[in-house]
């Protein structure tokens, strides 16, 4: 079989698929038709179904929030979070939860947050956890974690915000870390700044006192002076870098656990649920038809077997 040979029967396999397509479209179109007194009440109670389902009372809602922390406590706060979720109802109420929220909760997730730039800035959250800690190409953020709550027929997330802070600023081991992080931490910036002023100084003398000789070089037919003095630039810039993650760090972790925004609710659109009632209608009102127009076959099957 040449080139030529084999476009052709692609082209007439093409035709075929499409010719069968076209018959199969048609006659489900006329069996729709033929039993639309079926098929159409089915669809409207499944657009039906669809709008009871965009109601409050029938929504799901998802409420994310990102939660920062002083690094070191990522293990502890972790384990506060599973904690706290999984204490009785009387545990939570203490902390603020009203019994309609508690009614409504149906579970509580924890991800990562992932930094793919090095720059401390998050990226995005790794829902899928895929990214481990060892990665070093996708770093996860060891100051935050995403907490993702879903509550049946209820929006209140601001009422876990405060719960959650209340737990955390109330249990003993948990305040204790906090304490212990927060004095390593502090200590790092003292070292950080008198680092700042050592390579500040030896940058001075290498360029004011040291008497090394300049050099000439030639580039692209110019002459540039070299004067070979070390000013420390790379190691000044990555000192100050870090410097500036650990005082952002220390003006927004404030308390044990810190919101960075409230959550923030999200639910499946209205018309994706129209859309799914529908369908699941139509598939119903299609099958009952099918169902009553083979009935006689059907029957004749069952009474062989």
């Amino acid at each position: 079989m040449n080139l030529f040979d084999f476009i052709l029967y692609c082209c007439r396999a093409l035709f075929t698929l499409f010719k069968r397509f076209g018959v199969f479209v048609l006659a489900t179109v006329r069996f729709g038709l033929h039993y639309c007194w079926i098929i159409v009440p089915f669809a409207c109670l499944g657009l039906f179904g669809g709008w009871l389902w965009t109601k409050p009372f029938a929504t799901k809602y998802k409420g994310n929030a990102t939660i920062m922390y002083v690094e070191g406590m990522r293990d502890v706060v972790n384990e506060g979070l599973m904690e706290f979720f999984s204490s009785s109802w009387r545990t939570k109420k203490e902390y603020g939860l009203s019994d309609d929220v508690l009614k409504a909760f149906d579970r509580a997730m924890f991800y990562n947050v992932i930094d793919c730039n090095s720059d401390s800035v998050a990226d995005y959250v790794d829902r899928d956890r895929r990214i481990s800690l060892a990665d070093t190409v996708n770093s996860v953020m060891r100051d935050r974690v995403c907490v993702e709550i879903e509550l049946n027929g209820n929006q209140s997330f601001e009422e876990f915000e405060v719960a959650l802070k209340g737990y955390f600023a109330s249990q003993e081991y948990l305040v204790k870390a906090d304490e212990y992080c927060r004095k390593i931490r502090d200590e790092r910036l003292d070292y950080l700044e008198k680092e700042v002023a050592r390579l500040d100084s030896f940058s001075t003398y290498d360029y004011f006192v040291s008497n090394d000789v300049a050099n000439f070089e030639i580039v692209t037919s110019r002459y540039y002076m070299s004067t070979g003095k070390e000013l420390h630039y790379k190691d000044v810039l990555s000192v100050l870098k870090h410097k500036q993650y650990l005082e952002n760090q220390k003006y927004f972790t404030p308390e044990v656990i810190n919101f960075q925004t409230p959550f923030i609710v999200h639910s499946l659109s209205h018309l994706r649920k129209y859309f799914y009632g529908g369908l699941v209608g139509l598939v119903f009102g299609f099958g009952l038809a099918l169902l009553i127009k083979y009935w006689g076959v059907v029957l004749a099957y069952m009474k062989e077997k």
